[in-house]
């Protein structure tokens, strides 16, 4: 697909695929959540803490190939298909360099690191080990990243939705096995957790090489040529991802930061945050799904010289995030306690998770429209531009935070109305950004 359909019909063919294969992503996390509130609330929750902070670096791997992704969508909307493989596997040579040294590093760091600003010296023990394990999968999980840039810039999507879906299934099934043993083998419990999950990333990265390879997805580009490293189209990568890793650090580490200082309102209220964290991940899926789409798509749409066809593209795309936002959202009006009946069996811990879920949900809101503008933005390559969004909105955020965790030491629920701050605030500095036009101005 060289020319993106951005009929509403389109933006959903590809984000469909985004949508199936975040959700399997965001299920491996889900499980170890439901399946470790069967073993302990402190398992429970240092392995979702210990998910959070992986996921740190994740999106640090993220925001690097979303400079790819962007890069690509362009060259295919220009029709300069032949020069994608070398952009593709001059981000793989990145994130192979990135990984080794990311297992170095938490192997060495993270125990002394949880020690020191956690209260809870077994949160930041239990933490620790899950760490060590999950690592191992890194590797695979930078190399899925890279599909996944090559395969939305080329809107081929349905790879995305497919390789989840197996990895996902895969996480479930060991997560079961190694969480509560099986036959001859021992229960793992929160370890099992680890392993599982390190185990799907390994086979998502199995199941897009051979994807690639059965359906020829390489061929138009040139992809097998590309190994060489070329300092140039580095320097370029670099350039526009450097922002958006800075941006997703800062995103991810304020929600980080948000957890910490939780946790030192107490144990309850960190486990209470750990479930409303699943449940809202999540619910969050489809918004994300369109917004990466229209990333896609507002890159194509200027590589083929449509650029005064965005603002209703965006306009479009926004109503159909924000109407499916309102029907996906309505079990977590209807049926709360069920909701979060799926992570515990404590009546005590549902009953005051409740509060916080509708406060979650009117978030959801706010994101579904907010984040088509956001990475729109980041689709014009003005990365820099999305960075600045994001550290104001971010700074708006933790300072809250601050004030109704740490010093009025607020109702769990008043803390997460962070989280409906910050969605609005990123939103409408988006929106004003798009609706100058000096986007225009960027050339890649």
């Amino acid at each position: 697909m060289d020319k993106f359909n951005t009929s509403a019909s389109g933006i959903l063919r590809l984000a469909f695929p985004i949508y199936g294969g975040l959700l399997a992503n965001t299920l491996v996390g889900i499980v170890d959540t439901a399946f470790l509130g069967r073993v302990g609330l402190l398992e429970q929750g240092a392995a979702g803490y210990g998910s959070l902070f992986y996921l740190v670096f994740y999106l640090i791997g993220f925001g690097f190939v979303l400079g790819p992704q962007i890069i690509i969508a362009r060259r295919v909307g220009e029709g300069a298909n032949r020069r994608v493989g070398h952009i593709f596997f001059n981000a793989v040579w990145v994130m192979v360099i990135y990984s080794a040294l990311l297992i170095v590093a938490l192997w060495l760091l993270a125990g002394p690191f949880f020690q020191h600003i956690l209260n809870s010296r077994q949160i930041a023990l239990l933490t620790t080990r899950y760490l060590e394990i999950r690592t191992l999968g890194i590797p695979a999980t930078m190399l899925n990243l890279c599909f996944m840039a090559f395969f939305v810039g080329t809107g081929r999507s349905f790879a995305i939705g497919i390789a989840s879906l197996g990895s996902g299934m895969v996480n479930v099934v060991l997560d079961y096995i190694l969480i509560f043993g099986i036959s001859n083998l021992s229960p793992l419990g929160m370890e099992g957790a680890a392993w599982a999950s390190a185990f799907s990333d390994i086979s998502g990265s199995l199941i897009y090489i051979t994807l690639a390879w059965i359906k020829n997805s390489f061929l138009p580009y040139a992809l097998w040529q590309g190994f060489p490293l070329r300092w140039g189209m580095l320097r370029q990568l670099f350039q526009i991802s450097t922002p958006l890793i800075l941006q997703n650090f800062i995103s991810i580490a304020s929600w980080f930061l948000f957890f910490t200082m939780i946790e030192k309102t107490g144990e309850l209220n960190f486990g209470v945050s750990i479930i409303i964290r699943s449940i809202y991940s999540v619910f969050m899926i489809s918004a994300i799904a369109l917004g990466s789409a229209t990333n896609s798509m507002v890159s194509n749409l200027i590589g083929q010289g449509r650029s005064y066809e965005i603002l209703s593209f965006l306009k479009r795309a926004s109503r159909l995030s924000f109407a499916a936002m309102l029907i996906l959202s309505l079990p977590l009006w209807l049926f709360p306690r069920f909701m979060t009946g799926f992570f515990t069996d404590d009546a005590a811990l549902m009953d005051l998770s409740v509060p916080s879920l509708w406060v979650v949900v009117i978030a959801l809101y706010f994101f579904s429209a907010s984040n088509i503008y956001f990475q729109a933005v980041s689709g014009t390559g003005n990365t820099r531009v999305s960075l600045i969004i994001e550290a104001a909105s971010i700074l708006l955020y933790l300072l809250y935070t601050y004030v109704t965790a740490i010093i009025l030491q607020s109702a769990l629920h008043f803390i997460w109305g962070a989280e409906v701050l910050y969605m609005l605030s990123f939103g409408i500095l988006a929106y004003l950004y798009m609706l100058s036009g000096r986007w225009t101005e960027k050339k890649l």
